[in-house]
């Protein structure tokens, strides 16, 4: 510092006191080397603690270059007595702890909203910044305001290139002291940087005394207000508020880390005894061995002297060289060495491994194994499960599966003999009563005339199932072989009308078609199809009552067409429609008027749809009615000719338009 007049310059820093001056750096080391040891704390704390580590961080830090800084002014030998003003001095300590306290809270608000972490994660930058920010400006602040609290006969004034400076340094040692507060560094590398830092904060506060100047006034110094403190009572209370802040805060860390510790030990022994608690309660036998394969601990099912011939190792203990037992248990033992060394040393998988045990009609054994650390060698966690019983049901299911496929394939060869004997004599008993009916050789009386009229129907009765009987086996058994080409659906659609028509018309039933007009083609076995169709009109009409009516519509739907056959029968509860579904069953009775039929043409349909890579749906209430949507992809070709639809709609009395969802009396509640 220097005072200058108008003409004469008089230099008051003739020197400084060299012990002052180391002084004042051991005190910003130590200040460093405190923080740096709150930092961690302050990073692991969460909750209450956190505050409280926050508080003694701003404190020791704060005030220990606070004390630094005073201890400085201290070392310098002025020709003038000067004092210090109180209030000031003081509010530059309060500036530089509430300041210390802000740049960590600041610093380290992202870690705090992360909770309790094992490992904390590296400071973020720009927190780190901000927080650097709030701590250099208020080390600056504190500098200028303890000089400013100086008691002399002049007034200060600054370089401003100088000044500025010494705020950036302070800047830039805040954010480098917070980095390494923060940071997981050792205990020499965090003395080493205490006494970087120490010396970097020492030299910010030189080279911002060295940017100011004092014009000498005495008229200052006389009008001054505050309370005088003499320097040497002033350097002695700094100095032992700097020790007993350091002592404390050194020893609060230390009972922080010595309780975090114990902590640590209790945990552990908890999680030991529940680990040791749970080993010992699993049935199969388990063991912890090491990486040279030495048995840590085992349950007792491992150890109980009666598994010694269950499995490879069975019977040992603790202490024991599992490997050594391995070696010693033969191919078996060879196997499971092989792969439990692979797995302890990281080179194979924690995957399962089958053995056999006892020869031939002996045990299986499936071992068990997972390294205790991936990538290193560090152990391995091993268990032997009994999986004989597993094995030999596996092995009753493949022949049980094998007898079934014999059986099916018998079926199938079966109903193809039979199929074969029933058509022949049946062509020739349709043939003859044709003949007889149509009185072809002659004329015959009435009577007889409809004894063969009866003889014809039920032959082509017993065909039609035969043929349903051979569709569906073919169906289950994955032999039905479909002849796939684009199908014009409409068109399959009135031709199923027309089959049922006169049947519907007996018995005074409405048979409604809703064609769209822009239905696609279908990539489908036409016969299939128009045998699917059949199915579901036949039984719409079979079940529904005289004077009712069956809506068949049809629309495209994305990329499928949606084929909807609805009624207003007698409908089904959701039981009697698995019962439908099931072959040669039929829902219930119904004693109005009389019904033939198999009770293949549902389960018939619904096994040709799936076979297209469609879905059967059923909707249907009892007494309401009954909806069977059909979802059949689309071919993908170009659209059927609109015209001809329409025209194939208009000879039937049927609309031609995209039709809304159906609703039958009202809306229906279960769905199969």
């Amino acid at each position: 510092m220097h005072f200058t007049g108008d003409s004469l310059s008089h230099s008051l820093m003739p020197g400084h006191d060299p012990w002052l001056v180391v002084l004042a750096i051991l005190v910003a080391v130590l200040a460093s080397y405190v923080a740096f040891n709150l930092g961690q704390r302050i990073r692991v704390a969460r909750g209450e603690a956190r505050l409280l580590w926050l508080a003694g961080g701003a404190v020791a830090m704060g005030g220990g270059i606070w004390s630094m800084h005073f201890i400085a002014m201290l070392a310098l030998h002025l020709p003038v007595d000067i004092a210090y003003d109180l209030r000031l001095t003081l509010l530059s300590l309060l500036i530089a702890a509430l300041a210390t306290g802000a740049g960590f809270t600041v610093a380290t608000l992202g870690q705090a909203a992360s909770g309790a972490a094992a490992r904390p994660a590296p400071v973020p930058p720009l927190p780190l910044l901000a927080g650097g920010l709030c701590l250099g400006l208020g080390i600056a602040g504190m500098h200028y305001v303890g000089m400013a609290a100086i008691l002399a006969p002049g007034r200060i004034v600054y370089d401003p290139v100088v000044l500025a400076l010494s705020v950036l340094i302070a800047l830039v040692t805040a954010t480098a002291a917070l980095h390494l507060a923060l940071s997981d560094i050792g205990h020499v590398r965090r003395i080493l940087a205490a006494l970087v830092m120490g010396a970097a904060i020492t030299g910010m506060h030189f080279i911002g005394m060295a940017a100011a100047r004092f014009v000498p006034d005495p008229a200052v110094h006389a009008g001054t207000a505050g309370i005088p403190v003499p320097p040497t009572i002033l350097a002695g209370l700094i100095a032992a508020a700097a020790i007993v802040v350091f002592a404390l805060a050194l020893i609060a860390i230390r009972l922080d880390r010595r309780i975090s510790e114990l902590q640590a030990q209790r945990q552990l022994a908890v999680l030991d005894e529940r680990h040791a608690a749970t080993l010992n309660a699993l049935p199969m036998p388990l063991a912890l061995i090491d990486e040279r394969g030495v048995i840590l601990t085992a349950n007792p099912p491992w150890q109980w002297p009666g598994e010694r011939e269950r499995f490879v190792g069975g019977g040992s203990g603790p202490g024991e060289d599992y490997f050594a037992l391995c070696a010693a248990a033969g191919p078996a033992g060879a196997e499971v060495r092989v792969h439990l060394a692979g797995v302890v040393q990281g080179i194979r998988p924690a995957a399962s491994v089958e053995y056999p045990m006892g020869g031939t009609g002996g045990r299986t054994i499936r071992l068990l194994a997972a390294p205790i650390a991936e990538g290193r060698a560090a152990g391995a966690v091993v268990a032997h499960l009994d999986i004989t019983a597993e094995r030999v049901a596996e092995q009753r299911m493949r022949e049980a599966m094998r007898t079934v496929e014999a059986a099916d394939n018998a079926k199938t060869t079966f109903l193809a003999h039979m199929s074969h004997e029933l058509r022949t004599p049946l062509n020739a008993i349709l043939g003859f009563s044709e003949l007889i009916r149509d009185a072809h050789l002659g004329p015959l009386p009435e009577r007889y005339r409809g004894y063969a009229e009866d003889i014809h129907r039920s032959g082509q009765h017993l065909l039609a199932l035969v043929n349903d009987v051979l569709d569906l086996s073919r169906v289950e058994s994955g032999r039905l072989e479909l002849q796939p080409e684009p199908v014009d659906l409409a068109s399959d659609i009135q031709d199923a009308v027309s089959l049922v028509a006169q049947r519907a018309e007996a018995h005074g039933i409405i048979i409604e078609q809703r064609v769209a007009r822009d239905l696609p083609l279908l990539d489908a076995d036409p016969l299939r199809l128009r045998q699917i169709l059949i199915n579901l009109l036949t039984n719409a009409v079979k079940f529904t009552p005289d004077g009712g009516r069956v809506t068949i519509d049809a629309v495209a739907v994305a990329r499928s067409v949606r084929v909807t056959v609805a009624d207003t029968g007698i409908g089904m509860t959701e039981q009697e429609i698995a019962l439908a579904l099931e072959p040669f069953r039929q829902a219930r009775k119904l004693s109005r008027r009389p019904r033939e039929g198999s009770g293949l043409g549902l389960p018939l349909a619904k096994a040709l749809v799936e076979s297209h890579g469609g879905m059967l749906m059923i909707d249907s209430e009892p007494e309401v009615g009954t909806r069977i949507t059909l979802m059949l992809p689309a071919g993908g070709d170009a659209a059927p000719d609109g015209d001809g639809a329409a025209m194939a709609n208009e000879r039937a009395g049927g609309g031609v338009f995209e039709p809304p969802p159906l609703s039958i009396g009202r809306p229906v509640s279960r769905r199969r």
